[in-house]
């Protein structure tokens, strides 16, 4: 969720550093919820570095023809 008033971005910033001061800052009951809407979180993707690895190894030869149902063709 982005910050979106003049209350919510300095708490936002001061979040990421001291939830406790956050949360008294927004009023929230908790610090619960100042982390679960104030923090941001790294998004997680799946590890999928073999595919990777395989197309790098592929990269050296020709591209195959486009096939009619392809979204570019």
């Amino acid at each position: 969720m982005a910050p979106a008033t003049s209350t919510e971005r300095p708490a936002a910033a001061v979040a990421s550093t001291d939830t406790k001061s956050a949360a008294a800052q927004l009023g929230h009951s908790s610090e619960e919820v100042t982390a679960t809407y104030y923090i941001a979180k790294p998004a997680q993707a799946p590890d999928v570095s073999d595919i990777l690895e395989r197309l790098g190894a592929d990269r050296g030869r020709r591209p195959t023809r486009a096939l009619p149902n392809d979204a570019q063709g």
